[in-house]
């Protein structure tokens, strides 16, 4: 066909556009989206949903480059937050509750806000807010974990606990993460309460950040921690 010839669109663009179901304009848009969506995969590397969302002028390159590498060090969504993931794995893990310290039980159901979480083994379930919750580790985990915490004392005495309100808590910048995870080296992160722990940014989502504890041991121990138990000191790593 003569069209597809001079504008040099695919044959099926013509047609449909000689049978009046499209035009001209809204083809050569289209073949820009899909070039530039093949260009962000093939070049940029982004997943191809994300590039979808770019080339459609919905995402930005630079905060879909952001996301594509965060998603790298995920093995779950960035929405699924430490109490989603241990519901999924189905396998007991620790969990710190301000107040309580660290209590080894299954998370049975999770919801928006809260947990129904059975402690120990056999025990009937109780359900936990969120924000009562400052990490969940895997349950052989405490040893690590006793090796790698400390305390701020200066944190303590300003006798935070946890909190449902939204203007106290704290949040890194994804920016920040990113480039505490890339350089590989270790931080502490002081939680509202005061306890601290040291260990390096290994991934985070919308909701958490996951530390390998710096305990020394060749395989360390993974502690995931709430933002919302994080102290604003937590923010002024280097």
């Amino acid at each position: 066909m003569e069209l597809a010839k001079e504008k040099a669109i695919p044959l099926a663009h013509a047609h449909r556009i000689v049978q009046g179901r499209t035009t001209l304009n809204d083809v050569l848009k289209l073949m820009m989206r899909q070039e530039s969506f093949e260009r962000l995969v093939k070049q940029d590397g982004l997943d191809p949903s994300l590039a979808g969302q770019v080339a459609s002028g919905h995402l930005s390159k630079e905060r879909a480059l952001v996301v594509t590498r965060i998603r790298r060090a995920r093995k779950y969504p960035l929405d699924h937050d430490a109490f989603k993931v241990a519901e999924t794995e189905k396998v007991p893990v620790l969990v710190d509750m301000f107040g309580s310290g660290w209590v080894r039980g299954r998370i049975t159901a999770v919801r928006v806000y809260d947990f129904d979480f059975c402690a120990g083994d056999g025990a009937d379930s109780e359900l936990v807010q969120k924000h009562d919750v400052k990490a969940v580790a895997p349950e052989n985990a405490l040893a690590s974990i006793e090796s790698s915490s400390g305390l701020d004392d200066t944190i303590k005495s300003q006798g935070l606990a946890a909190t449902a309100e939204r203007s106290e808590r704290v949040r890194p910048t994804d920016k920040g993460l990113l480039a505490l995870m890339e350089s590989d080296s270790d931080i502490t992160l002081v939680l509202r309460d005061g306890e601290t722990l040291d260990g390096r940014v290994v991934s985070f989502g919308r909701w958490d950040v996951t530390l390998a504890l710096a305990d020394g041991e060749d395989e360390p121990a993974k502690v995931t921690v709430l933002f919302h138990a994080l102290h604003k000191k937590s923010l002024e790593q280097k």
